[in-house]
């Protein structure tokens, strides 16, 4: 827990602020909350069993063993109770066609509120399990009330979407809700108004109508409206009934052919899905030309018998329309979005009050913490005007060094007379804006469009070291970088950023082109700024220092590996805006979906040291570590795990 000076500062004007942070009252610190411990085998597989298996095992336990009402439960091992009773029970469980073993015990561990009560006192160790425990009852609480929970946020699905987007997907508003402790203010929740992407309910079918853009299917579609809905339905779970009783499948894909073309093999030899499920279950199928959708494993399924399992939320990236759409209904002004909080909290405190305060001794104070600050003097940035924050650089701190010769590609993009001007001026703008700032951008080689399915040969066969590529929404992308390689660097523009620059009907967007060439500046070993540091703190600067920022991205939802990063800066006084990256891809174990902590994250950072000591001539005396993406309960393991990797990257 950061712990504040004892004497706060007296620069500024003060000013009274009100936070997003409402107190916790322990009704009774005392009440010991005791730890069970759930362990879910299936055979001698070292496989972690799936979170529905652990959900399955729990519900039925609800009915006999867990049949009060005061259990909570993590979904994996983890069940907490008020109450301490032992527990020793095994026992099978059947989902599907599989079999899982369970064995149930305790207590294995209690706490309770005073031990973190004193642990912020003394600042030492908080016990991040107790705080865990806290979140889980908050989120029982709206459980109880027929709340959904998703990513540790919580949704009524009884209340109308936000917003309904044109591909059918749906915006949903909740509730955000974490256990915070704080210097000075005890224990308190910090409250936010969430927003989740969501499937609709009901048929599938009229959800690929409306990711086509269109009021009915047609009797069939071509290969690239199918990827576009393959990649919308994926993971999505859907219901059928055409068994005889309901069954829930998850949508892999959309498959190549349709329910006339695919062949099955059968006791009365090959035919057609659409004749097998007329003889088998009297269902003569009215879209039989299109395609059908790949579930679970090989199952094939026609789109017209499966409806949308309800309340399912989407991770998967959306396109940049529904992005624009989303950013509209959740940005907000300051006073509004003061309002939103509140309304949350008053949510917060009427679904879970009751519970919190009766079985697990707190409630939540439905008023926002109010404290005193000041007001910073605004940002000085060289000679430039800042206003509201935002400034236009006049030059950077050090250009590039290079024969200043770049290339232009532009990617599936029409080559029209109009394209053609409208590059022609982007250019030119990008060099004059250049030389203004001192950039050794000066001299275009060669501007051409190409195909995607070009973009490897054209970039190798390119002469110039620096490239930038406009294409025309940002799908294109993760291909361009994949197609980097032998020296050369990209920047990638959409057409639409070029319209900006390039203006027209409005005047042309200077800031932009401004920031455009800021990544150009600093992809080429350019240094764009650095900070002054006269009056900062002497015991941060008195000797070189790195910091160093990391975070994990995970891709719901997939089996692709997590994607680890980590940025040092390369200045010994931490001035220049000069920085060393490292990336690695994370395997998870066996049975798991991600890994939290950086594995690997030794070597990633014993490079960055080597590279800072080759380019400043000089080892780091002082590292600080920031990590982003962690939860506050995984907080001190992942900490411990990753200090000692960086202790041992520099010894």
């Amino acid at each position: 827990m950061i712990t504040t000076p004892g004497t706060p500062g007296t620069k500024g004007t003060r000013v009274n602020l009100v936070s997003n942070n409402y107190k916790v009252t322990f009704t009774n610190p005392k009440l010991r909350i005791y730890q069970y411990d759930l362990q879910i085998t299936q055979g001698d597989q070292d496989r972690i069993p799936s979170k529905a298996v652990h959900w399955k095992v729990y519900n039925d336990l609800k009915k006999s063993t867990l049949s009060a009402n005061h259990w909570v439960y993590d979904g994996r091992r983890n069940l907490y109770a008020p109450r301490d009773i032992t527990l020793e029970e095994e026992g099978d469980t059947t989902l599907g066609r599989d079999t899982f073993h369970y064995k149930l015990s305790g207590p294995v561990n209690s706490r309770n509120a005073q031990e973190l009560v004193t642990a912020m006192t003394q600042h030492a160790v908080l016990p991040m399990d107790y705080i865990s425990m806290m979140t889980l009852v908050i989120g029982q609480a709206f459980n109880n009330s027929g709340f959904e929970t998703i990513a540790r946020d919580y949704y009524d699905p009884s209340k109308d979407p936000t917003f309904r987007f044109r591909n059918g997907l749906e915006l949903w508003s909740g509730v955000s809700a974490s256990v915070t402790p704080t210097d000075g203010f005890g224990v308190t929740i910090r409250v936010l108004k969430s927003h989740q992407v969501m499937y609709p309910g009901g048929p599938l079918m009229d959800l690929a109508a409306k990711v086509l853009g269109v009021r009915n299917l047609p009797r069939n579609i071509d290969g690239r409206q199918s990827r576009t809905m393959g990649t919308l339905l994926k993971n999505l779970k859907v219901v059928t009934s055409h068994l005889g009783y309901e069954r829930v499948y998850t949508v892999r894909g959309v498959f190549k052919e349709s329910a006339n073309q695919h062949m099955i093999d059968t006791e009365d030899g090959e035919i057609s899905v659409k004749q097998y499920f007329l003889a088998r279950y009297n269902i003569n199928l009215r879209y039989p030309d299109l395609p059908l959708v790949t579930c679970g494993g090989q199952t094939k399924l026609p789109m017209e018998l499966c409806t949308i399992k309800p309340n399912q939320p989407y991770f998967t990236n959306v396109d940049s329309a529904t992005q624009a759409d989303m950013i509209r209904q959740t940005c907000v002004r300051p006073a509004d979005k003061k309002r939103e909080i509140d309304a949350t909290a008053r949510t917060l405190v009427e679904k879970t009050n009751a519970f919190t305060g009766r079985d697990y001794g707190f409630t939540v104070d439905s008023r926002a913490v109010a404290l005193t600050g000041r007001v910073l003097p605004s940002l000085t940035f060289g000679r430039e005007h800042v206003s509201n924050g935002a400034w236009r650089m006049s030059k950077v701190l050090k250009g590039k060094s290079g024969d200043g010769k770049f290339s232009v590609f532009v990617v599936d993009i029409p080559n029209n007379p109009r394209a053609v001007d409208t590059l022609r001026t982007f250019t030119q703008k990008i060099i004059t804006e250049a030389k203004r700032m001192e950039i050794g951008i000066l001299e275009l080689v060669s501007c051409g469009f190409i195909k995607s399915g070009d973009l490897q040969r054209s970039l190798t066969a390119s002469t110039t070291p620096f490239n930038y590529m406009i294409m025309p929404d940002d799908s294109l992308y993760g291909t361009i970088k994949l197609c980097e390689g032998g020296g050369k660097i990209t920047q990638c523009v959409k057409m639409n950023t070029v319209n900006k620059v390039v203006g027209g009907q409005r005047p042309p967007d200077m800031n932009t082109l401004n920031n455009i060439l800021k990544k150009t500046n600093a992809k080429m070993n350019g240094t764009n700024w650095k900070v002054d540091v006269t009056g900062l703190p002497q015991k941060i600067m008195d000797r070189p220092t790195i910091i160093l920022g990391a975070d994990v991205t995970h891709f719901t939802g997939s089996n692709k590996p997590s994607i680890a990063s980590v940025v040092g800066s390369c200045s010994k006084n931490l001035d220049a805006a000069r920085y060393i990256t490292r990336v690695r891809a994370i395997y998870p174990e066996e049975g798991r979906r991600s890994v939290e902590y950086i594995q690997g994250l030794q070597e990633m950072v014993r490079e960055i040291l080597m590279e800072f000591k080759r380019m400043l001539r000089c080892e780091p005396k002082r590292i600080i570590y920031y990590r982003d993406g962690v939860a506050e309960g995984q907080f001190e393991g992942i900490v411990m795990q990753e200090l000692e990797q960086i202790q041992n990257a520099y010894s």
